[in-house]
């Protein structure tokens, strides 16, 4: 899985990375990434990429990103610094629930080993584990029959 994109190319993330201010990837790091998430490739450095991570945030919660308004999939954890560098790119109101949401970006390093340009290979091994471990202690579930909140480790 370390196939990395081309610049300005979307990427996704392979498996949990870190994000750096810097190319150099000197620690602490400013955010964790999980799996899957996406990232806009905008630079290619000698071992990390320039990256743009996006997510949604609720006002005053800006720390956690998740992949959509309202769904609890995790994109990523920033830093308290992080959290004050993010951008606002739009804001929306969740009309089942009231709740506002905003989209936000930062930029940041990330090793470039920890990306792939596709989803296919993640859910494929995501497959596989979930066929290997959750038939262990009671019969495999159908994830389509659940909503992102619903489906929570």
């Amino acid at each position: 899985m370390s196939a990395a994109p081309a610049a300005a190319e979307t990427a996704f993330v392979a498996e949990p990375a870190e994000l750096f201010e810097a190319a150099s990837a000197l620690p602490p790091a400013i955010a964790q990434v999980s799996v899957a998430a996406k990232l806009n490739v905008q630079e290619h450095g000698a071992q990390s990429d320039k990256v743009v991570l996006s997510g949604w945030t609720r006002p005053g919660a800006e720390r956690v990103l998740f992949a959509y308004p309202g769904k609890q999939i995790l994109v990523a954890r920033l830093s308290p610094e992080a959290a004050e560098r993010l951008r606002l790119q739009e804001s929306m109101t969740d009309p089942e629930t009231g709740i506002a949401w905003n989209l936000m970006q930062i930029d940041g390093w990330i090793a470039a080993d920890s990306l792939v340009p596709s989803l296919d290979p993640i859910w494929d091994a995501a497959w596989e584990l979930f066929a290997d471990r959750c038939t262990a202690c009671h019969e495999r579930r159908v994830p389509s029959n659940y909503t992102a909140n619903q489906w929570r480790s």
